[in-house]
Order: C-alpha cells, then structure tokens, then sequence
C-alpha cells in the first residue's frame, strides 16, 4: 500500500481529493453544525467518539457505493432500478428525493443567514444571491467545475472552524479521552444518533456512487477517505467549537457566542463556514436528487444529462421559493423523516448485500474487515431508522410515539444477524 501510494503522482493524489470532498461538503450542512454544535454545548467532549464512529460509517458505506459502480460501470440507481421488486423501484426515489426536497429550504436558509453577517443585504437579497448562484452552477455542464467550486467551500469552511477551535485550545488529553473512552451521557442517546444521521445520508450514498469516475479502486479509496477524515475533522472543529454555547442551542446562538468570546474576527469566520456548509449542501442535495431521477427512471435516454439538470434546478426552486415565502413545510419535513428512516437502513443493506456478490463484482467484494464493520454500523443504522420512523409518524400524526433504545436495539440485532448470515451464504456461493 505505501509503495503503491509513493508511486502515485502528488498531482492525482490531491485531485482525487478534492474530487471526493464533494461528499464532505454534503453532509457538512446546516444541520451538522446544528447537531455537533448542540453536542459540545450540552455534553462538551463526550460525545467526540460518535464523529469518529460516523466518519467511519460514512468511509465504510460511501467506499461500498463507489466501488459498486467502478466495478459494474452502473451507479446504485441504475442497478437497484433493475431489481424484481418493483416497490424498491417506488419508494427508494420517492423518500431520497422528498428528502432532498425537505431539507433544501433549511440548507438555503443557512447559507442566507451566514451571508446576511457577512453582507449588508436584505434577507430576500440574500436569498436570490444564494438561488442564483447555485442555479447558475447547477445548470453548468461542466462537472469538474462545480467539484473545484465544493473543494474550494469545504476547505473556506474548514478553515473557518479548525481556526475557531484551535482559538477555543481546549485540553488535547480530555479530547482523546472522551473519543478512546466512549460514554453517552443521560439525555444524549437521540443526539448520539443524531451526529450519525447527519454523517451518513441516504442521498449522500447515490451521490457518490453517481459522480465516480473511470479511475481505480485503489484511486477512488485514497481519495474518499482523505476527505471524508477531513470532513470528520471539520464535524470535529465545530463540536469543539460548540463547548463555547454553555448550554445553548441553535445556529444564532453558535455565532453569537463565538462572537463574544473570541471578538468579532470569529465571528466572521463562523458565518463564513455556515455560508459554506449550506451552499455546499443547497448544491449537492438537489445535484444527488438528479442523480437518483436519471438513475432509477431516466437510464435508458441518451441525453439523461439534461433530466439531471431540470430535476435540480427544479429542488433548488423549490427551495429558494419556500425561503422566500417563509414557508416551512413541517408536514413533508416529517414524511421525509420517517420515509428516510425507513430507507437509510434498507440502501445500505442492498449495498452490503451487493458489494458481497461474486457475480457482480468479482475479487473486489468487500473484505472481510468491511464486512465486520458493515455488520456493527448497520446495526446503529438501523437504531437510528426506526427511531427516524417513529419521530416523523408521530410528529404527522400529533400523538406521542415514542421506544426506549434498548427496545430498538433489541430489534435491529436480530435483522442485522440474519442479514449477516444471508451475506456470508452468497460469498460462499
């Protein structure tokens, strides 16, 4: 592996890089700031471990995706579109993309509100700066610019957060101990689950897997995890970042603070990385949402690059038009949430199951490591499904639904061991 990673031109190895931060800059949104940043205000270091496990989840299931699609040159759409069963064909794009659809107004409104610090425009400027923008790199043909344009944002943001930590110097020996020594303190198992969530994201699965290119598996591996640890590293910053909120809660309150603590200067920087976390993620969620369209209905036509185009500038309308109108729909937020749920842990096993197949890829199936470790995280996965399940259910249906963990748990290991046993059945085959 060293030899062969000498051998590799510094040229490539930092292309590749910057061609695969286009997955960091998908999960890092608003609501991973929201989410590590509420995690380092309510419970400081202790939940530090959990960007660890996710950043490994997201490695272990974004490699499956991409490797899915160097070896059988199909992306995950195209290949899930062609199974027997047909409600996989309907509910697969119809969640990930009302999912896309949801969510977009929120990546929107936290590009505008970092913006609207940095900018002396109105809220409704800032919204059309941020929709045209995204729009006219939307509508580009040219790929490789709008990964230059993610790579660019992903490292502004970084650096705005890592500078932000580095200014917090926390003590280096509580921080590794909390991340060697995992705990979950009272009142933080959701949250644990929740820094998950938003590491691992259904569309994020078919975004990857839809941009891999025709490069080596060894390239696209050097590559994905590079940027998916420095994406870590940045969920990690912003974490840290948090310990400042004492308690507080909210993207107002994490610049806020920081503002007060450290002087203006940082302040700055945080809106800086919010503007970047959510244009990255008001691009790249209708991007994927185009990606799944072409793959799961539009496969077949030549020019499918034009239904990519039209499907996201279509989310990002929507988006931008929701913002506008400060309209916030709670109910298709909580469809999404429970159709989500439902659909993380099932894509995710037919990765599992698919990357393990002979007939379909060969001696690139998955290691035996990877899969120990698809069996532990899809575990959680599914943990994380069914709460996701039950929280948009009852949030459509106004009652109070709710299951201990240790309920869930005791359902997930059983489906996780079957699903093992069925893995390990079609490798011998």
């Amino acid at each position: 592996m060293i030899k062969w990673l000498k051998r590799m031109p510094v040229r490539r190895r930092l292309l590749s890089i910057l061609f695969w931060s286009v997955i960091a800059a998908a999960f890092i949104g608003p609501g991973t700031l929201v989410t590590a940043s509420s995690a380092g205000s309510l419970h400081g270091f202790s939940l530090a471990w959990t960007l660890i496990f996710a950043t490994v989840a997201c490695i272990v299931f974004q490699e499956m995706a991409a490797r899915l699609t160097l070896v059988t040159k199909k992306d995950l759409a195209t290949t899930v579109s062609g199974f027997r069963h047909k409600w996989l064909i309907a509910i697969i794009p119809f969640s990930v993309v009302l999912g896309c659809i949801a969510y977009e107004a929120g990546n929107i409104q936290g590009a505008v509100a970092g913006m609207s610090l940095l900018l002396p425009f109105s809220s409704g400027v800032n919204f059309m700066l941020v929709g045209v923008l995204a729009a006219a790199l939307l509508a580009l043909s040219a790929f490789q610019r709008l990964i230059q344009v993610l790579g660019a944002l992903v490292a502004v943001m970084g650096i705005a957060f890592l500078v932000v930590a580095y200014q917090v110097a926390p003590d280096p020996s509580g921080l590794i101990r909390h991340i060697a020594f995992p705990e979950i303190p009272e009142g933080s198992a959701w949250l644990v689950l929740g820094l998950i969530g938003t590491t691992v994201v259904p569309y994020n699965l078919f975004l990857g897997s839809g941009i891999s290119r025709d490069d080596s598996v060894g390239m696209m591996r050097f590559g994905l995890i590079i940027s998916i640890v420095l994406g870590g590293i940045i969920s990690l910053a912003i974490l840290v970042t948090g310990t400042l909120m004492n308690g507080a809660t909210g993207l107002a309150d994490l610049i806020s603070v920081t503002g007060k603590v450290l002087g203006s200067g940082s302040e700055k920087l945080v809106a800086l990385g919010l503007f970047a976390a959510g244009f990255t993620s008001s691009i790249t969620a209708p991007f994927a949402a185009g990606l799944i369209v072409k793959g799961f209905l539009f496969h077949n036509i030549k020019d499918n690059g034009r239904i990519v185009r039209i499907t996201s500038l279509s989310v990002l309308f929507i988006g931008v038009l929701s913002g506008l109108l400060d309209f916030r729909p709670e109910v298709i937020i909580l469809a999404a949430q429970s159709a989500n749920g439902l659909v993380l842990p099932l894509v995710t096993a037919l990765l599992w199951v698919l990357s393990n197949r002979y007939a379909l890829m060969g001696d690139q199936r998955s290691t035996t490591i990877m899969n120990i470790l698809a069996f532990l995280l899809l575990n959680v996965l599914l943990i994380l499904g069914m709460r996701n399940m039950l929280s948009g259910a009852s949030g459509m249906l106004g009652l109070e639904i709710d299951a201990p963990l240790l309920w869930l748990s005791l359902i997930s290991l059983p489906m996780t061991l079957v699903l093992g046993l069925y893995v390990h059945r079609i490798r011998a085959a």
